[in-house]
């Protein structure tokens, strides 16, 4: 839909800063600035804490057992796969944080547009009805008596009248 919108030139889109700077982040960078943003998905929150947890973990491992203990490949591994599912999760809730955006501002384009007619139209409908109004008013001064009369002169036929009366 967004497509067609845009190729019909409804909307032109332009992203907000909010998805300018997701776009610009990866990994556990795009992960925070999500949250920092007031996303509130769950598997998100438990995909960055089991990350920074695996890491942790591998951290104390490594110092205690050295890098080529199995506990801290097989850690390390670990890290690699939430790292791996963390991308592929933000990645996705971003673009369809960018697809909303894009939609909401079509929406708010085309409601301008909407408005600019709706403006337009009464504003036509507003002259049209003045229009009218002056027409009917023209055909009812048609459809009036044509020949000029002064008041004096219905009074004279008036009082004439009366004289002729019998007494």
């Amino acid at each position: 839909m967004v497509e067609l919108m845009e190729k019909s030139g409804i909307g032109s889109y332009r992203p907000s800063a909010k998805i300018k700077k997701l776009e610009s982040l990866s990994g556990e960078a795009l992960a925070d600035e999500l949250i920092a943003q007031g996303v509130s998905d769950p598997a998100l929150s438990v995909l960055l804490l089991n990350l920074k947890t695996s890491k942790k973990e591998a951290d104390e491992l490594l110092r205690s057992l050295g890098r080529l203990h199995p506990d801290v490949i097989a850690e390390n591994r670990r890290i690699d796969l939430y790292q791996s599912e963390l991308d592929k999760y933000c990645a996705n809730l971003a673009a369809s944080m960018s697809e909303d955006d894009k939609t909401s501002q079509i929406g708010r384009d085309e409601f301008t547009q909407f408005s600019e007619a709706k403006r337009s139209y009464e504003a036509q409908n507003s002259i049209l009805t003045k229009m009218s109004e002056a027409l009917e008013k023209e055909k009812a001064d048609l459809t009036m008596h044509q020949d000029p009369i002064l008041i004096h002169e219905v009074a004279e036929v008036k009082a004439e009248q009366n004289n002729n009366l019998p007494k």
